[in-house]
């Protein structure tokens, strides 16, 4: 199930997407050529070339794209794709190297860790192997959702949807820390222990 997602992940951020980029990016070129034939049409402004030829870069490198948005969101290096293995490509998803993600410093209570290691089996492993699974569930939705955006984007600019450029803004954040659900998570847990304390 893992490597369904993170296949899933690699396909949307490597080839998909930077297709996509390639592709608005030319129809932004196309807008422009139109706009200079036309400069009166209101089909072909130059600020809906210029918004799709902005979309088209986020997608080129999507990958970057996100690690803007979280190093701007969340003050980390980039986002944190959690499953990663030694031997794989773990530079081409994590812009940190894969050292983002570290389960044994989750916050178990120790009742539960207890009940976990007591257990025959190997419960605590299986329940690693599962979060990681959720985590890279996670990461893929919000990346096709990250996709999705960009078109809204495009929408939004050329008048073909009913949508406004804040909403689209709002889920491009939203699918970024999706992706980086692991700061994500311990932002939120950190908020709330700060703000119990008062």
């Amino acid at each position: 199930m893992e490597e369904l997602f993170t296949n899933l992940y690699l396909l949307c951020a490597n080839y998909i997407a930077g297709f996509l980029g390639a592709l608005m990016m030319f129809i932004a070129i196309f807008k422009l050529v139109e706009h200079g034939k036309n400069p009166n049409d209101p089909r072909n402004k130059l600020s809906v070339a210029l918004v799709i030829m902005i979309g088209g870069a986020l997608l080129s490198n999507v990958n970057s794209s996100i690690s803007m948005f979280t190093a701007t969101l969340t003050n980390n290096v980039g986002h944190c794709f959690v499953v990663y293995q030694e031997g794989e490509k773990v530079e081409e998803i994590n812009p940190n190297g894969g050292n983002c993600y570290d389960q044994d410093g989750a916050d178990l209570s120790p009742e539960m860790l207890k009940k976990l290691e007591e257990k025959e089996g190997k419960s605590l492993e299986v329940m690693k192997k599962r979060v990681r699974i959720l985590f890279t569930c996670f990461s893929a939705i919000g990346l096709i959702y990250f996709i999705k955006a960009v078109f809204l984007l495009k929408a939004v600019a050329e008048g073909s949807s009913s949508t406004t450029y804040g909403k689209v803004l709002t889920m491009m954040i939203f699918s970024t820390l999706v992706m980086d659900m692991n700061n994500t998570m311990s932002i939120i847990l950190e908020t709330v222990k700060q703000s119990t304390a008062l």
